[in-house]
């Protein structure tokens, strides 16, 4: 028996990775979090992200054709959690509430934020408008792992989940291995 469920269908998905989006045109730069991003293609390396042409970053991306992933740990739930709550439009200062320390990228004109785990910097090649956002896919052109984190072992690393508004959590210590059922 199911009830039905029209409204909020993508916390079916939920819980989800959130990082942090950035951008940046004409020396103003912003940053968002965001858990609607995923990889679309592994050669040449690109991901999606969904952004809501309401939100200052989406501006940001179509004007520069560019923006930057940060993922940082769940300790840094609150300033994640801060930047998608306030909008630069509203708050000039935000980056400075959220107290982050930014690193320039190397091969576009954003930033990253200095002690992440890891990073992509993506160029844009396709935005498609689905419903109330956009899907900004976007080439890999450059990333990064921090030293001691070990892709696909969580111990070694701890990323925030996103369940819903204020809510979060983390991936578990867990690892199953499967087996096929197909004999």
């Amino acid at each position: 028996m199911f009830k039905p469920l029209i409204k909020g269908t993508y916390y079916i998905l939920h819980p989800r990775p959130v990082v942090l989006i950035s951008a940046t045109y004409g020396g103003v730069t912003d940053f968002m979090a965001a858990s609607w991003v995923t990889p679309v293609s592994a050669d040449p390396p690109m991901i999606a992200v969904a952004i809501s042409p309401r939100r200052y970053t989406h501006g940001l991306i179509v004007k520069s054709g560019e923006f930057a992933v940060t993922v940082l740990h769940v300790n840094d739930v609150n300033k994640i959690h801060t930047l998608g709550t306030i909008s630069l439009k509203e708050r000039k200062d935000k980056l400075e509430v959220a107290g982050l320390r930014l690193k320039k990228c190397a091969k576009i004109s954003t930033y990253i934020v200095e002690n992440a785990l890891a990073f992509m910097e993506c160029k844009v090649v396709d935005k498609v408008t689905a419903g109330d956002h956009d899907l900004f896919i976007g080439e890999v052109i450059n990333a990064g792992v921090k030293e001691g984190v070990i892709l696909k072992e969580p111990t070694s690393y701890t990323i925030p989940l996103h369940i819903g508004k204020e809510l979060y959590t983390t991936p578990s210590s867990l690892i199953i291995k499967a087996k096929s059922l197909i004999k």
